[in-house]
């Protein structure tokens, strides 16, 4: 019997996911992002993972401080095949710097991935991404082992990061660019440990 070929999957560019998504194409309901020329859906959000998020987001606005714009799940241009939406992005400047204008890779400052049941993903597939666009600092709020997981020193050719520490429930962490107070991990995990297993909202 002869071999069944399967056509490769149709790989989108970040030009054509733009045009679709100003269109509408993906309805106001779709939580969807573009990595490495797939369009993906996000999972939902449990109350564990709105918390730290917020509480992060709002840590990252005192420790940055003036100077710098701190966004949640807004989504970043990097290069032509991936739109990743990453929980939190700091990048230099004012809100008005980017009116129109995409935000370069060297503009950011840092990106941040809220993780629980996406942990793998985003150690790996987002990763990626982020070390290839020369993103200089990402971070893994790991819900699930309770610590920060902090990536910094990226080697584009090898698709990961050089530098790789660890700060966990009762430490702290200081983004490179910021010179605020740093900040505290517990601060921004859910206190309700109960909740880590993404419990949907109520």
């Amino acid at each position: 019997m002869a071999a069944v070929s399967t056509p490769p999957p149709w790989r989108w560019s970040r030009e054509d996911f733009v045009r679709l998504s100003e269109q509408g194409y993906f309805g106001p309901e779709s939580r969807v992002e573009l990595i490495d020329g797939e369009v993906l859906h996000k999972m939902g959000q449990g109350n564990a993972h709105i918390y730290s998020v917020r509480a992060l987001a709002e840590a990252l606005r005192l420790t940055f401080g003036s100077g710098f714009s701190v966004s949640q799940q807004v989504a970043l241009p990097l290069g032509e095949a991936s739109q990743p939406e990453p929980d939190i992005s700091v990048v230099i400047g004012s809100p008005q710097r980017y009116d129109g204008v995409d935000p370069k890779p060297d503009d950011v400052a840092l990106v941040v991935e809220v993780s629980d049941s996406t942990l793998s993903f985003d150690r790996t597939r987002k990763l990626s991404v982020y070390a290839r666009a020369g993103l200089r600092e990402y971070w893994i709020l790991n819900l699930i082992d309770r610590r920060l997981e902090i990536y910094r020193r990226p080697l584009p050719e090898h698709e990961t990061y050089g530098d790789v520490t660890l700060a966990m429930e009762d430490g702290f962490a200081s983004p490179v660019q910021a010179t605020g107070a740093p900040v505290s991990v517990g601060e921004v995990l859910p206190k309700n440990r109960a909740l880590d297993a993404g419990t949907p909202p109520l």
